[in-house]
């Protein structure tokens, strides 16, 4: 993936779908488009949302910004 080495990421999110995958990178931009099961209720889309990409990338990351929002920018811990 293009966006794994990068220290921060910037997200679009849609939570409620039917799958929970990265559906675009959006490399221009610099925007990743995320599909999540979750509901956007008590953390849980993001919590799905941060486990997606330590599957995907094997790094950890943090949301810096947007935790109430369904754009989020994360900063990569390791």
């Amino acid at each position: 993936m293009n966006f794994a080495n990068k220290e921060f990421l910037e997200l679009k999110i849609k939570p409620n779908s039917n799958e929970s995958k990265i559906i675009e990178y959006d490399e221009i931009n610099n925007l990743i488009y995320i599909k999540v099961k979750s509901q956007p209720i008590n953390n849980k889309a993001n919590i799905e949302v941060l486990n997606l990409l330590k599957k995907l990338t094997k790094n950890q990351y943090e949301i810096i910004s947007g935790k109430n929002s369904k754009k989020k920018i994360l900063k990569k811990l390791n």
